[in-house]
């Protein structure tokens, strides 16, 4: 029988078993006993079922408290795995992840403004073709897809809503995502929104993993958010992900794409650090980020602030400084353990993170709730490609 057969089969129990064992890796039969008060019978079906479709492997044995030694269990990373496919506003991630969430070969491209989903999706294919080659594995081993998608999801369909802020060729919106990419391929495919599957990831598998409640935040080409409580993302609107970048901040602000005025996004996010840097050099602010300002890139001013720029300091501090104080509004009224600042303005640029921090932390002393630990990145170099695989691991076990 092949692999994935087997697992379409697993017993309820079997399934409990691995993700006892999935989220705490080496576990005895003993462990597995506690965990899911069954005896020790039932917990050797359970594992003989894991181990007969290739789900867990035997990685040793652990000290004995009097006779034979117990065995040691650990899910099996190099026989089946998971394909994860990442689709953001202006590029694609395609990855397949072993069961302990390392992805093993990547391919990345760009989405242009004018490609459209089906341009997209043989793109996806040849790159999951080229993996699967590259690799030398068989298509068999793959036991499903996760999908993480740059906007929320209106239908069992996968039916895309259309967002606020529209980066991409208009024939997304309303496209059936998940019904189009189980008809390419023949395992279960599961989709999710960008911000809900990362902050999950980072929840039950990264930096979150010892604590009940973490506030996890996304700083790109918008804002976005997500608040997990007890393993359960709460307060994320189902339409938008960027909900928390549509905050009025300042409502005398600039106007937003929303029609709101004063939008954090207006103040925060990349396109307003590139613009607002833009209009400083174009009003005589002298800079050595680049020659041609109208072609500058996010990249360019990051750099140009950590090699010394004034200009290029000058706005993000600015900018950062905007969010701290959005952050610590968003923090009193949640009270996280956690906050986990990540995306690429973050990975670009530590005086972003720096300024954001202290800006919250200073208005967070006026509240008096300044028992939360800021952190950064995250523990995944790719963290929403790599929540793909989370996303089907936790679903499908």
């Amino acid at each position: 029988m092949e692999s994935k057969s087997a697992i379409a089969f697993l017993s309820k129990g079997a399934c409990h078993a691995f993700s006892y064992i999935l989220h705490n890796q080496n576990s005895t039969r003993s462990d597995l006993c506690k965990s899911l008060n069954v005896g020790p019978a039932t917990v050797g079906k359970y594992t003989d079922e894991l181990l007969s479709c290739s789900m867990i492997k035997e990685v040793g044995f652990s000290e004995s408290s009097g006779g034979r030694r117990p065995i040691v269990y650990s899910v099996n990373d190099s026989d089946l795995f998971i394909l994860c496919i990442n689709i953001s506003t202006i590029y694609c991630e395609v990855a397949i992840s072993d069961f302990k969430l390392n992805l093993h070969s990547i391919r990345h491209f760009k989405i242009q403004k004018n490609d459209d989903p089906e341009y997209v999706i043989l793109k996806i294919i040849d790159s999951y073709n080229a993996m699967v080659q590259e690799m030398d594995i068989s298509f068999e081993s793959i036991i499903g897809a996760g999908v993480i998608l740059f906007g929320a999801m209106k239908d069992k369909h996968g039916s895309i809503y259309k967002p606020i802020i529209q980066y991409m060729d208009s024939k997304w919106y309303d496209f059936p995502i998940l019904d189009r990419l189980k008809s390419v391929f023949s395992f279960p495919v599961i989709a999710e929104k960008g911000i809900t599957a990362t902050a999950s990831l980072e929840y039950n598998y990264g930096m979150g993993k010892s604590c009940k409640s973490m506030l996890y935040i996304l700083c790109a080409m918008n804002i976005r958010s997500a608040f997990v409580v007890d393993g359960k993302v709460r307060g994320n609107s189902p339409f938008y992900e960027d909900a928390f970048g549509h905050m009025v901040v300042d409502f005398d602000g600039p106007v937003c794409q929303c029609g709101q005025y004063g939008c954090l996004n207006c103040f925060s996010s990349i396109p307003s650090i590139v613009e607002s840097f833009k209009n400083r050099v174009k009003v005589g602010q002298p800079t050595n980020a680049t020659d041609d300002i109208e072609n500058v890139s996010i990249e360019d001013i990051c750099k140009a602030a950590t090699d010394g720029d004034g200009c290029a300091i000058s706005v993000i501090t600015e900018k950062a400084r905007i969010l701290g104080i959005a952050l610590a509004n968003y923090i009193n009224v949640t009270t996280p353990e956690l906050v986990l600042l990540s995306g690429l303005l973050i990975e670009l640029s530590p005086l972003y993170f720096d300024v954001a921090v202290s800006s919250a932390k200073e208005h967070l002393k006026k509240t008096g709730f300044t028992d939360v630990e800021f952190r950064k990145e995250g523990s995944f170099l790719y963290p929403l490609t790599t929540s793909g695989a989370s996303l089907v691991l936790d679903n499908l076990f």
